[in-house]
């Protein structure tokens, strides 16, 4: 990811939201520590980024991907 296709402190974040999730939160095992993982990261974002999390997480999909260019 370069920093082209980040424009601003939300793209940022949805990234770093979207790979703690395929690298954490998609290896535990029941639905309370998916939940338990998913608020610890709302609550990052809040605490630390003074984020909104309406504004990053914004029911959009979020898709992330790597293709080879031709």
């Amino acid at each position: 990811m370069t920093a082209y296709f980040l424009q601003g402190l939300a793209s940022l974040l949805r990234l770093w939201y979207h790979e703690s999730c395929r690298v954490f939160q998609d290896r535990l095992v029941n639905d309370e520590d998916r939940d338990w993982f998913d608020n610890l990261c709302k609550e990052k974002m809040k605490k630390d980024f003074q984020a909104s999390v309406e504004e990053v997480i914004n029911n959009d999909l979020i898709l992330y991907g790597d293709f080879p260019v031709r």
